[in-house]
């Protein structure tokens, strides 16, 4: 199903994640290769977006000052990250 809602992608994940990290694509490393066999500077690579705001954090103002509130790391945010840092099939 190409243009299916994506209803069943917990299902579907479950059958297909580990091949799914397994697949590079041009230019791009496969993320499992990058976790397994990569420097720790390509493993930090891929964590980079959790830095840039893939973690629900919000800009809040306290006392007149701007702040960065909130965010959390889960599951659905590593693999967030991951996506954007390396290439992940679909």
């Amino acid at each position: 199903m190409i243009n299916g809602p994506s209803n069943f992608n917990d299902v579907s994940n479950y059958f297909h994640q580990d091949l799914r990290l397994e697949c590079g694509s041009y230019g791009f490393r496969a993320p499992k290769e990058v976790w397994e066999n990569g420097t720790a500077y390509d493993i930090w690579k891929c964590f980079g977006p959790i830095w840039r705001g893939i973690n629900d954090v919000k800009k809040v103002m306290i006392e007149g000052k701007e702040e960065l509130i909130g965010g959390e790391l889960s599951d659905k945010s590593y693999i967030s990250a991951f996506r954007l840092g390396t290439y992940i099939a679909t």
